[in-house]
C-alpha cells in the first residue's frame, strides 16, 4: 500500500509519513508539484491514495487536483487543509476530492480514513478488471460487499463469531443510514451536508459504546457497528439510545432537520452461520428498509 502527499509545509509531511509507516503504509512526501507529478507518473499503478493541501503558498491546490482529473486518474484524493470554510469545501469536492479533513486532526481518525479510502477504492478497481475478462456469478456479490467493508470490521466480525461459537453465544451486527428526507439541493451540496453531518453524528454515537464494541464508518454516510455477546433485546436498547441521541441532535441543530436515521441489525447464529452469511443478510434487510 502506498500513499502519495502533497504538503508544503515539512512538520505536516513528517507527521503524515510518520503515521502511514506505523500502519506499514508506505508514503511518498513531496513540497511541490512538479516532485508531485514526476512520483505519480512513476509510481501511479502503486499509488492508492492521494493526500494534499490545498491552501499550498505558492501553488494553488483545487487546481492541482482539476489538472489530476484531467489525467483521467482515478485514485481517490483526500484533502487536508487548514482552509475551513464551506466554499473551500464545496471547491475541494467540485474538483474531484473524496474527503476533507481540517487540521489538527486527530492521528486516530485519520488513520481510519486513510484505510477506509484504500479499502473502499482499491477492491473496486479489482473488481471492474475481473469483470471485463470473466462475468461473476450472482453468488459473488456479497464477497465484493464484504471486500469494500473496512477491514477492522471483517476481521472484527470473524473472530467475534468463532468466539460466539466455542462459548455458545450470541453477537449482533448492526448499520446505521443517515438518509436525507426530500429532494431539492444540488449533488454536491447533499455530498457536504453528508460529510459533516456524519463525522459529527459519528462522535457522538461512538460515545455510547464499550471498549469491547466496535463502531465504525462505512463510506460517506453509513456506519457499522458489532456487539458481543448481545442478544435481541440489549441490542434494540442499544439502537434506542442511539436513535434517541439522533433526535436530540435534530432538536438541538436545525441542519439534521430533513435527515433521519435507518437502522438495521441481525445476530449470529439466528441469522446466519459465517460473517458472509451474517453481511447478506444485514445488506438484504437494510435495502428493504
Amino acid at each position: 500500500m502506498s500513499v502519495l502527499i502533497l504538503d508544503d509545509k515539512a512538520y505536516v509531511r513528517y507527521r503524515i509519513r510518520d503515521l502511514l509507516e506505523s500502519k506499514r503504509i508506505e508514503a511518498f512526501d513531496t513540497a511541490n508539484s512538479i516532485d508531485f507529478f514526476n512520483i505519480l507518473a512513476e509510481k501511479k499503478d502503486e499509488i492508492e491514495v492521494i493526500i494534499l493541501e490545498v491552501g499550498l503558498n505558492k501553488e494553488d491546490g483545487f487546481e492541482i487536483i482539476k489538472k489530476i482529473k484531467s489525467k483521467d486518474i482515478n485514485i481517490p484524493i483526500m484533502i487536508v487543509t487548514s482552509l475551513n470554510t464551506r466554499n473551500d469545501f464545496i471547491k475541494g469536492i467540485k474538483a474531484g476530492a473524496v474527503e476533507y479533513i481540517l487540521k489538527p486532526f486527530d492521528n486516530k481518525f485519520f488513520l481510519e480514513r486513510v484505510e477506509s479510502l484504500i479499502t473502499r477504492y482499491k477492491p473496486a478497481e479489482k473488481k471492474e478488471e475481473k469483470v471485463e475478462e470473466k462475468p461473476k456469478p450472482k453468488t459473488n456479490n456479497i464477497k465484493t460487499v464484504m471486500e469494500k467493508m473496512p477491514s477492522d470490521f471483517n476481521n472484527y466480525l470473524e473472530k467475534q463469531i468463532e468466539i460466539a461459537k466455542a462459548q455458545n453465544t450470541e453477537v449482533s451486527v448492526f448499520m446505521l443510514n443517515l438518509a436525507r428526507t426530500g429532494t431539492g439541493r444540488a449533488k454536491v451540496e447533499l455530498k457536504e451536508t453528508y460529510f459533516l453531518l456524519s463525522d459529527h453524528l459519528f462522535v457522538k454515537l461512538k460515545s455510547l459504546f464499550d471498549k469491547d464494541q466496535l463502531f465504525v464508518k462505512y463510506g460517506i454516510f453509513s456506519f457499522l457497528g458489532v456487539l458481543p455477546n448481545f442478544n435481541e433485546s440489549q441490542t434494540r436498547f442499544l439502537l434506542n439510545s442511539m436513535q434517541k441521541e439522533f433526535n436530540m441532535l435534530k432538536a438541538r441543530d436545525s441542519k439534521y432537520a430533513n435527515y433521519k436515521l435507518n437502522v438495521a441489525f441481525v445476530s449470529f447464529p439466528h441469522d446466519g452461520q459465517t460473517n458472509i452469511e451474517i453481511i447478506n443478510n444485514l445488506v438484504l434487510k437494510m435495502k428493504s428498509i
